[in-house]
């Protein structure tokens, strides 16, 4: 994730962020934000929901608290 946050904040013509899933939406919210361009969020699942996540509450429980500090309604 650091490596593509540095390589999104570095890039000067991009103009749109395209973020398909909560694992790589952090990194470019906080690019978006910092470089006042346009973010899209395309997912197909709910992240926190996949098998991986289920059987770890508190690896789930981080990654609730990020969705909502990014979609707080």
């Amino acid at each position: 994730m650091c490596g593509f946050f540095f390589c999104c904040s570095s890039a000067g013509s991009c103009q749109l962020l395209v973020a398909n899933d909560l694992d790589t939406l952090l990194a470019n919210f906080l690019v978006a934000r910092l470089r006042g361009i346009e973010l899209v969020y395309d997912t197909h699942e709910f992240y926190t929901e996949v098998p991986e996540l289920v059987g770890r509450p508190r690896v789930r429980v981080v990654w609730l608290a990020i969705e909502r500090w990014i979609f707080p309604n």
